[in-house]
């Protein structure tokens, strides 16, 4: 290996103004400039292609879409007649007309229950007062889809859930809850006539309460 390539070459120039100093003026070689220009072009391309991928990472985040309010054309706020004609020209359900509907009416709700076929076990349907529907049950065949597949597909489209337990997760806005159940159950929900719903059952429950205790009292 030639010195100048490890040690750079000292040319000492007399300085005719001083005599009695010296100007030590470093050349490096060529070849050392050269050997410095590849390394720096050996670091930084990979950094360039690194930083590259990192910014094209980010800009692929997918954006959450819109939580949905049902399943395909099954959709809530419709009413039990809409619902029965959307069952009737799906073939995610064995649905031909009334027959093949299982409906349990209370005060205050009708829930309408029909057999799946394919992905679906069955689906139940629960209408307000007003017969319009606030809460749909849809029951996957687990020989067909699991709670993990299902899942992912979820969190893939709307983010990551609300809520997250080991049973259980939601995703929910102003309008709509989707709870993901195991073993493997989604289940839609109207919030605002839910809420409602549910207040009035308290409001009911505490009369009650009080009716009894007043009942009691006279004894």
């Amino acid at each position: 290996m030639h010195r100048d390539l490890l040690i750079p070459s000292l040319t000492i120039l007399n300085d005719s103004a001083r005599p009695f100093h010296t100007i030590m003026a470093i050349r490096w070689p060529a070849d050392n400039r050269n050997v410095n220009t590849e390394t720096r072009a050996k670091v930084l391309i990979p950094l360039l292609f690194l930083l590259s991928g990192f910014l094209l990472n980010a800009q692929e985040v997918p954006v959450p879409q819109p939580l949905p309010r049902g399943f395909d054309s099954l959709q809530l706020g419709m009413s039990m007649q809409e619902i029965k004609d959307t069952l009737l020209a799906s073939g995610d359900f064995l649905y031909r007309g009334d027959p093949d509907v299982s409906l349990l009416e209370r005060e205050n709700l009708s829930l309408m229950e029909v057999e799946g076929f394919g992905f679906f076990s069955s689906a139940q349907f629960q209408f307000s007062s007003d017969d319009f529907l606030y809460a749909m049950l849809l029951v996957m065949n687990r020989e067909r889809i699991d709670y993990f597949s299902l899942y992912t597909s979820l969190s893939s489209k709307y983010g990551p859930p609300a809520d997250l337990s080991p049973q259980s997760a939601y995703w929910e806005n102003e309008e709509v809850r989707i709870s993901l159940e195991r073993p493997v159950m989604l289940r839609y929900i109207d919030k605002a006539v839910f809420d409602s719903i549910k207040q009035e059952g308290e409001t009911l429950e505490s009369y009650e309460r009080i009716s009894r205790e007043e009942f009691l009292s006279r004894f």
